[in-house]
Formats: C-alpha cells, structure tokens, sequence
C-alpha cells in the first residue's frame, strides 16, 4: 500500500504525534475474548455467531499475502476469508461508515462508549491485534474515505448548522499519523461526504434547511466551493472530474469545476424513493445505487448516459449502504446484509447475514464483506463464490 497510508497506521509514529493532541487519542489496543473480536487464529470463525447459516465458504491463508507491521514488527498475513459471520471488534459504540486498504480496515464511531464524542478506529482484515483509535473527540462522525493523500471522515458541530456567517468544520484528514486537521469550514450541517481525484465532495444544510453540493481542495483550511441549492440531495459520489448526486430519486452528474451539469444518469425507472447510497466506476462508465424502498439500480454515466435505470432487485428492509465488486452489489439493510447479482436476472438476492442489529456501513474486498452495527461491531463474512 502507500507509503501515506501506511504510516497512518504504523503505531509508533501515532503514539509519537497523539502524546499531547487534545483530538488524538492514544492508540488503544483492545485484545480480544469472547465476542470481543476474532480469535487469534484466524482461520477458526467464531462460533455461535449471528446471522445466516454456512454458506459453505472456507477460510484461506496465501503465503504470498500483503504484508503488514504488527505492534511488535512481525510481518502479519491478513489474507482470510471467514467461512461465517465473525465478529472482528466489538463494544465500541454506535459505528458509522467503513473503508480499508490491503491489511486494515477503519471505521468512523458516531459516539464512542462513555463519550459524547465520536472517532476513528481501525483494526487488522482479521481482527488479531486489537482495535486502533486514531481519533477521539470527534462531533458526529459518519462517512470515511481513503486515497493517497490520506484518510477523510466528516464530521457535524452543531445541529442546526450555525446561520452565516459563523462556521463549524465540515471534514477531517488523517495523514502521516499525525493528529487529524480540518480540511475545510462552512456554515452547514453535514450530510454527506465523498472523495474525487483532487477535491472533497460533501452535501449541506443551511440554517435554512436549503440543500447544497460542495467540494474542497483537499488542504487544511481550503475553503468550500458551493454549487447549486438541490431539492433533497441524500448521496453523493465522485469519479475524476466529476460529481454524481443521488436528489431524490434521481441520479445527476455535474462537473467539479463549475458546477455545469452534465447528462443526467437517471431519471426514469430509477427505483421508487430517496436515493440512499451511490457508488460510480467511471472506467466501466456505470454507476449503482439502492433507495429507500429497497430498489438496486444500475445505470451507464457519461456519454453511456440513457437516463434510464436497470433495476436490479428489490430488497427488504431499507437499505443503507452500499458496496461492489464484479460480482454483487453489497446491501446493508436495518437488520441484514445482501449480495444482490450484479447483472440481475432470475437469481434472488443471497442473505450473507441475518438478524444483525442495525448494520449500516459495508466494504469489500477479494475475500470478504465487512460491515459495521448500531451496536458497536465489526463484522465479516467471505464473498459468495
């Protein structure tokens, strides 16, 4: 991986930066029992766990795996796929949105246990090794994003927003390992936040309740750029040079200088009720997108562009977010996780997880889905295959 992203996350230089930073807590290494976390041989997924029964798949170490750095500098082989759901993390707090690089994934809290704050947390692919704060003393964190130039999440305030001119911090970076810094202000309330090539995308509130788009240079301190006022954006997604909106229930693109807007991605068959989560691949000139209903659409973006959604099934009950690979698309709906095809067809929906306690952020790679609960967990299973 890079090295930014891998020095985010190397210990010593996080102890080093967060000793005296008021928002860096300490990193916090929480062992594992019980339902605590992973057993610390990977290869045996936890007993008894919640959700769908075996769905026959196997757990699998590869010497050739990516290499991590554990606490005590011992390469680490983080290539597993967990045969059931499997608990990597637990008793952290309401969790929000989920990222991850080739060894760790990160998660936002939305309130840390004891705290009216929330943070940023990270653990190893197979939940050995214990959970890493990077971050404490975060206000209402929800979305996480990861590229080159480091780890973004958003955070809120003060709900209402502030009325103009006052202004609270909209998005936060973690790079280096050093403490988090605000990348930039406004006086909005936070909705939605999304990465694009050199800028941040974020949807606010003004004190108003009027919907805005805006970006950001990707700097601390870089102020907003704010586009156009929208009805009721509630997702957002950027590929390149150019933004995509979920307004309700249909999918925009607009140019990320400017504003202009492009061709529409949908506007009609685009599945009943809000857009929820959005996902583009500008490479495959397709985007994929879930409503409050439970319709799965897919639609082609750019010159593609037909304005006409392909939905690919519908699932109960309301979805949250969404995730991709090749294969399906990921769902977490309030209690489940779902594999929906992703050239639709005949073939129904597969439950990956059932009876979860309000899953809402999803990621995946190679060899597994993970997902985040209301209830504080982290938790995988691997990929249908």
């Amino acid at each position: 991986m890079e090295a930014s992203v891998r020095r985010l996350v190397t210990g010593s230089v996080l102890v080093a930066a967060c000793a005296a930073a008021v928002s860096c807590a300490e990193p916090t290494f929480v062992e594992s029992n019980g339902d605590g976390g992973a057993s610390p041989d990977a290869t045996k997924p936890e007993d008894g766990s919640r959700g769908s029964a075996d769905a026959g798949h196997d757990v699998v170490h590869h010497a050739d795996a990516p290499l991590d750095v554990r606490r005590d500098g011992a390469p680490h082989d983080v290539d597993v796929r967990f045969k059931k759901p499997t608990t990597l993390a637990s008793g952290l707090g309401a969790l929000g949105a989920i990222t991850l690089d080739v060894t760790r994934l990160y998660w936002v809290v939305r309130e840390l246990p004891s705290a009216t704050t929330g943070g940023v947390q990270s653990v190893l692919k197979d939940g050995t090794g214990g959970v890493l704060t990077l971050a404490a003393g975060q206000p209402s964190p929800l979305d996480i994003a990861l590229d080159l130039s480091g780890l973004y999440f958003s955070v809120n305030t003060a709900s209402p927003p502030p009325a103009a001119p006052k202004t609270q911090c909209l998005v936060m970076r973690l790079v280096d390992g050093k403490s988090p810094t605000c990348i930039t202000s406004a006086s909005y309330q936070m909705v939605r936040m999304a990465l694009a090539d050199s800028e941040v995308l974020f949807i606010g509130v003004d004190a108003q309740t009027n919907s805005w788009l805006g970006t950001a240079a990707k700097a601390p301190g870089a102020p907003p750029n704010t586009g156009p006022a929208r009805a009721q954006p509630q997702a957002i997604a950027g590929y390149g040079t150019e933004i995509y909106v979920g307004d309700g229930s249909h999918v925009d693109a607009y140019a990320l200088t400017g504003f202009a807007m492009l061709n529409a991605v949908c506007q009609q068959t685009c599945g009943m009720g809000d857009v929820a989560d959005l996902l583009v691949d500008g490479d495959l000139d397709m985007a994929w997108w879930a409503t409050t209903t439970g319709a799965v659409v897919t639609a082609p973006i750019g010159s593609m562009a037909t304005r006409t959604g392909n939905i690919l099934d519908t699932v109960m009950p309301t979805p949250q977010r969404i995730a991709r690979d090749t294969s399906y698309v990921y769902v977490t709906t309030t209690d489940s996780v779902l594999a929906v095809p992703i050239a639709g067809g005949a073939a129904p929906p597969l439950v990956l997880a059932m009876n979860e306690a309000s899953p809402f952020g999803i990621a995946v790679d190679e060899n597994n889905v993970y997902w985040t609960t209301a209830d504080g967990r982290v938790r995988a299973v691997g990929v249908p295959r």
